[in-house]
Order: C-alpha cells, then structure tokens, then sequence
C-alpha cells in the first residue's frame, strides 16, 4: 500500500496509458503521479539487470487529471538531477514528449527488429538515414 504522501514517477513506454488507468483506479486515483519521458538509451540484460547504454535528457511533468505537491515534485527534479538523468521541467507539456517519444518508438522498434540491431544501429544502416 503506498503512503499518502508517496509520489508515483512513470519512466517507461507506455505511460499515457497507465497514466489513464491509474487515474481511472478506485485505488491509485489519488496517488500523486508524474510523468517522464528520456531519450537515455537502455536495454533489458535480464530480471532486474538494466544496460545504460547511452545518455540523453530526462524531462518530467504532471499530467491533465493528476497533482503532485510542489516541494515534491521538485525534490524529484533535484534527485534526478543528481543521479546524472538530468532532469527538466516540461510542465504540463510532458503529454506532447510522451506523444512525441510513442512515434518515435513507433518507427524505430520496427525497424530494429526487422534489421535485427539496437536503436542506436538503425541510423548506421544502409537505409537508416533514408
């Protein structure tokens, strides 16, 4: 059970729609929720075994239908930060980088599954650039 004060951060593909789904939650409506999106590059080795596998920039906001207490939400910008994401301030513009980083996926996860290569190898592909 999460604490009352507890701040929920949403760092994955998908997170518009869990963002729907926990606000929909008879349980988790409440639950103060940021949003994030990032352009680090990662990768699954295994169960609880994460690859960094490039840097990039982290931003972060709180989306239509959900509140997060200010001193919060900045306390969160501060750890980010000093964890190396480098975390911004997208406000609530974080729903267009959600958008934003679905079409991108959209277009690149095909495309490394078909040329069998990471996301970082598609622009090194024949075709890639095209």
């Amino acid at each position: 059970r999460l604490d009352a004060e507890a701040v929920l951060v949403l760092l994955s593909n998908g997170s518009l729609a869990l963002s729907d789904n926990i606000r929909e939650s008879t349980i988790l409506r409440d639950v103060q929720l940021v949003a994030a999106s990032t352009t680090h590059g990662a990768w699954s080795k295994g169960d609880f075994d994460i690859v960094h596998a490039g840097n990039g920039r982290t931003w972060l906001g709180v989306l239509p239908g959900h509140r997060v207490d200010a001193s919060r939400y900045a306390e969160i910008l501060s750890e980010l930060n000093r964890s190396g994401l480098g975390a911004e301030d997208e406000g609530p513009n974080i729903s267009r980088r959600l958008w934003y980083k679905l079409a991108a996926n959209a277009v690149i996860n095909p495309l490394t599954a078909l040329w069998e290569c990471p996301n970082g190898g598609v622009l090194e592909h024949p075709e890639g650039p095209e």
